[in-house]
């Protein structure tokens, strides 16, 4: 059931229709959470899902609460250098970069990329996505010479990463 949830909400949430995948998501959510209890790891994908439905609606605080709990469980079950935390700190740093909170947006995802370092190594595919969110959070800051140095390190991991044309 949840699965089959979770997946519709998914589509309605790659075709943009957040009104639809958001009650769909917190269905989910309450039936895990029920099922489980409220730290269920299982449970962060959703709570992720949510938090991204919430931010495209501009509902920042639900997003941002949302992402805190998904943060606290799954340190709780995994520890502070999980890759889901990494991802989870990413999310709640583009929370904040769009409301304008860039300071608290670039503390979150030099945690994310400390966290990704550790666990997937310096030259994952991952890494370079958090990278270029953190350029992005640099040029918003007036910072263009630091977004351009975290730009070439994410352009230089998906060269050492993307495969060749045969």
């Amino acid at each position: 059931m949840v699965i089959a949830l979770s997946n519709l909400a998914a589509t309605y949430s790659n075709q943009g229709r957040y009104d639809k995948s958001e009650p769909l998501f917190e269905r989910g959510l309450a039936i895990l959470e029920k099922a489980n209890g409220p730290d269920d790891p299982e449970a962060t994908v959703l709570m992720s899902n949510l938090a991204d439905a919430y931010m495209h609606r501009r509902r920042y605080g639900d997003a941002e609460r949302m992402l805190k709990r998904a943060i606290a469980a799954t340190e709780k079950a995994f520890g502070t250098d999980h890759p889901e935390v990494a991802y989870a700190l990413n999310n709640l740093a583009m929370v904040y970069s769009r409301q304008g909170r860039n300071a608290e947006a670039e503390q979150l995802l030099k945690q994310s990329v400390t966290a990704f370092e550790k666990t997937l190594g310096a030259d994952h595919p991952d890494l370079a996505v958090t990278l270029d969110s953190l350029a992005g959070v640099y040029r918003d800051m007036g910072r263009t010479a630091d977004a351009r140095q975290v730009v070439a390190r994410a352009t230089a991991i998906r060269g050492k990463t993307t495969p060749k044309p045969i």
